[in-house]
């Protein structure tokens, strides 16, 4: 008896662990070109899928300098919709090339 309830308790963590959100990015880097920092600033569009079967949340995002924002719901995402993150950079004063990150953390 006590053999079975072990087997049925392992059953439910492994049905447990799989049903989980994950992350799929459509896009994962974006290049604007060459453009005027007197333009200001510039925005690149981030799409990402649910493709687990979990509601996915973005829990923080950040950026690797003062001059990138990223922005994004904090609505949980249903599996299998689309959402975007928005990552704007402030090119005023910021001449020459540059290589900007952004970091977005989630529940998966």
């Amino acid at each position: 008896m006590k053999r079975s309830s072990l087997t049925l308790a392992a059953a439910l963590l492994t049905l447990a662990a799989a049903a989980q959100p994950r992350v799929t990015w459509l896009e994962t880097n974006h290049n604007f070109g060459a453009f005027s920092e007197d333009d200001g600033a510039v925005t690149a569009v981030f799409r990402y899928v649910n493709t687990g079967t979990e509601p996915l949340v973005i829990t923080g995002a950040r950026a690797n300098c003062g001059c990138t924002t990223p922005r994004y719901s904090p609505e949980p995402l249903a599996p299998g919709d689309t959402a975007a993150v928005r990552v704007t950079f402030d090119s005023r004063g910021q001449a020459g090339r540059f290589s900007k990150k952004a970091y977005i953390d989630t529940n998966t």
